[in-house]
């Protein structure tokens, strides 16, 4: 399925790796936030994202993530789907990177509920 909003295929008509990559982080946000694929674009491209915390953007029917654990879980990977969204694949992770990172464990710079997207998509979470 190709859509409007992908900016990958949209110019290059090319299936790589990294629109694997790009594919993913897709997935991932659809999930965690609850919007349909095309809206979804259009809700990161119209936000704030300094001003935007994660707690704003999480699925409504998700609960808050309870112990650290799960909130770093949470944030590493909402991280890495906006970090796989970069609509220059040579900027997106690789699969493989993605992997790793999500097995390592790193605690938070902040809680959870001050973390806006922002800080999400530019450190390295």
């Amino acid at each position: 399925m190709v859509l409007e909003n992908d900016c990958e295929l949209g110019y290059a008509m090319v299936v790589t790796k990294k629109y694997d990559v790009y594919r993913l982080g897709m997935v991932v946000l659809e999930t965690m936030i609850g919007i349909h694929l095309g809206d979804l674009v259009n809700l990161l491209s119209s936000l704030s994202t300094q001003n935007t915390t994660l707690m704003d953007v999480l699925h409504p029917h998700l609960s808050s993530p309870k112990g650290s654990q799960v909130a770093n879980d949470v944030v590493v990977t909402l991280s890495l789907a906006l970090k796989c969204l970069n609509c220059n694949p040579k900027l997106r992770p690789s699969m493989q990177q993605v992997s790793w990172r999500l097995m390592t464990s790193q605690s938070l710079p902040q809680p959870i509920g001050a973390m806006s997207l922002w800080q999400l998509k530019i450190e390295n979470i």
